[in-house]
């Protein structure tokens, strides 16, 4: 029987902090289940014309009634030559709560192209091996949650496609042990995306976050979920952002730099501009160092200053702040 239904298919803990103002807030948590793209399934039929009881004596015999295994389970198919109680071959056997698996046994389990379906009328649909699903299968829940991909005892393991609320959210990727691990993508409902690392379900290592809402991207390190050390932060009005990131949010230093080619390097908290900082004129070509609080600024500390450029937006200017 596939434990707890084709494993544990836990996307619980793939939910991401992102706590920026401009966060679109998307927790996928609510995704317990996966499952698969089936297309028109075939079937194993209980029974056929000429489908009678017969013996091929030296492989197995087909019964064509159902057997009472003593365990609440019943049992029509063949068996194993020989013996007088190991399903081996085509068969379909039914528990007592109404699960159902047809397809073919080996050794008295499941073994081989088979279709379960539970009491509640979700199905996997794919390979067995030993009683497990084990290969290329597909899952179905009753909300419309789906997975087709690899498995392995009993769970999603390899590569795979989940998708939510009839196809509007989808990962695809990397599984172990019925977790994402690996490289993967998730996409919202509303076009917001992550791709990129993957552990125990979380978004972990290097990857990209897309917000739709805000038409804003980052890309850079992640941890545990939440943008964590350094990255970069491109919004759609042309500014960016490039430095380091604690808890979704812009802190310590960083680059800032606006659409008109307006240069900020320096200091940051929770976001926004605070402390001391070189700011970047680059109409008029100059530099002054100022502080700011709260993203704004308080006061300059020095006049402007006249820099030499090789082009606009000035670049590489990283070491005027240290002066």
């Amino acid at each position: 029987m596939l434990a707890q239904r084709i494993g544990p298919l836990d996307v619980s803990k793939v939910g991401v902090s992102l706590t920026t103002e401009s966060s679109p807030g998307k927790d996928p948590s609510h995704h317990q289940k996966s499952t698969s793209l089936v297309a028109g399934i075939g079937g194993f039929t209980d029974s056929g014309p000429g489908r009678k009881n017969y013996c091929d004596c030296a492989k197995r015999i087909y019964y064509d009634k159902f057997v009472e295994l003593g365990d609440g389970r019943t049992y029509k198919g063949e068996w194993l030559a020989n013996t007088k109680d190991i399903k081996d071959g085509v068969g379909v056997m039914f528990w007592a709560d109404g699960t159902k698996y047809e397809g073919t046994f080996h050794l008295d389990q499941p073994h081989g192209y088979g279709r379960k379906i539970f009491s509640n009328g979700e199905y996997y649909e794919g390979h067995f091996l030993g009683g497990k699903a084990n290969g290329q299968g597909s899952f179905q829940d009753l909300n419309g949650g789906k997975y087709e991909g690899e498995w392995k005892d009993d769970k999603q393991h390899g590569y795979g496609k989940e998708v939510w609320n009839n196809g509007a959210e989808t990962y695809e990727g990397q599984f172990i042990e019925g977790k994402k691990n690996g490289g993967g993508r998730f996409m919202w409902v509303d076009g917001s995306y992550y791709e990129g690392d993957f552990v125990e379900g979380l978004f972990h290592g290097h990857g990209t976050y897309y917000f739709k809402d805000t038409e804003k991207t980052y890309t850079g390190a992640f941890i545990e979920g939440r943008m964590e050390g350094d990255g970069e932060t491109k919004w759609a009005d042309g500014r960016e952002f490039t430095g380091h990131f604690i808890n979704g949010r812009e802190e310590g230093d960083g680059t800032l730099r606006f659409p008109n080619g307006n240069i900020y390097i320096g200091r940051f908290k929770e976001g926004k501009m605070h402390g001391f900082a070189v700011f970047i004129n680059a109409e008029e070509k100059t530099k002054r160092h100022g502080e700011w609080k709260d993203g704004k600024r308080i006061a300059w500390l020095s006049s402007a200053e006249g820099i030499q450029t090789s082009g606009s937006p000035i670049k590489n200017l990283s070491h005027l702040s240290r002066k």
